[in-house]
């Protein structure tokens, strides 16, 4: 690499070229997609209300994390700050889902439903 470039930097790069040469028509369904990823994400956040309570922070935090993905996607380049807020963004919500004021972690609760539920 070309001594201050990082690795990160090379393979962002790497990808956004590739996606730069991509046909019209290609990067066309990519919007698409990434515009009905977007209307999902609103979907999922009016329907935090139906969770537990304990649960919408978590819930919240996820949708943050994946709207970051689909804001550092639209205009198919991806920059390092967008990279690292979109980790920065599913790091707060998988520390959310492991944490509950309750009893401790939502996954290990959401874990014992699906045994129960069996």
């Amino acid at each position: 690499f070309g001594g201050k470039e990082s690795v990160l930097d090379y393979l962002l790069d790497l990808a956004n070229s590739a996606v730069a040469l991509l046909p019209q028509a290609r990067k066309d369904r990519l919007a698409e997609i990434i515009a009905f990823l977007d209307k999902l994400l609103g979907l999922s956040e009016s329907l935090v209300t139906w969770c537990p309570a304990k649960w919408r922070k978590a819930w919240l935090q996820t949708s943050l994390a994946l709207a970051a993905v689909v804001n550092a996607a639209e205009d198919l380049q991806v920059t390092k700050t967008e990279l690292a807020d979109v980790i920065d963004k599913f790091r707060l919500a998988y520390a959310e889902w492991r944490t509950d004021d309750d009893s401790g972690s939502i996954l290990a609760d959401l874990a014992e439903e699906t045994e129960s539920a069996k």
